[in-house]
């Protein structure tokens, strides 16, 4: 990528990439297993086999509290930093107040977060889209 105006390259800093999901494999697998477990259980109740019947459904429910507790671990990966940031907040100011209305961090918080999110992802947005515009316009460069 060429500076226009000073015809230096620059040098594009590429992040690690961050997995703010590492259970969602396993929850993935959990939750096929547990498809597939319940077609296999489908087929013995067809064929009458009460023993397999009951032996599969007791993996099922199994399988189904390790994917409940996975699926728990991983919204605490997004809940906890929030606690972390309502006490530092909480410290700070534990209300405002608005033209003579008390707003709790209960309610004020929230709305911060959101605002901060939908901020971060239209940001995010618009970058990528700029991102690609460049990459386009150099891949027509090297075209011409």
């Amino acid at each position: 990528m060429k500076d226009t105006l000073s015809g230096s390259e620059k040098k594009q800093v590429v992040l690690p990439k961050v997995d703010f999901f590492p259970h969602r494999k396993k929850a993935e697998r959990l939750k096929k297993e547990i498809t597939e477990y319940k077609e296999l259980q489908g087929l013995a109740y067809k064929l009458g086999d009460g023993v397999a019947y009951k032996a599969l459904d007791s993996q099922i429910k199994d399988l189904f509290v390790q994917y409940l507790v996975t699926v728990f671990i991983e919204s605490l990966y997004f809940l906890v930093p929030h606690f972390f940031a309502m006490g530092l907040l909480a410290m700070v100011a534990r209300q405002i107040n608005i033209f003579g209305v008390i707003i709790p961090i209960t309610i004020y918080y929230p709305v911060l977060a959101f605002a901060a999110i939908f901020t971060w992802r239209r940001h995010k947005k618009k970058k990528l889209a700029i991102q690609q515009q460049v990459k386009q316009n150099d891949q027509d460069e090297q075209k011409e």
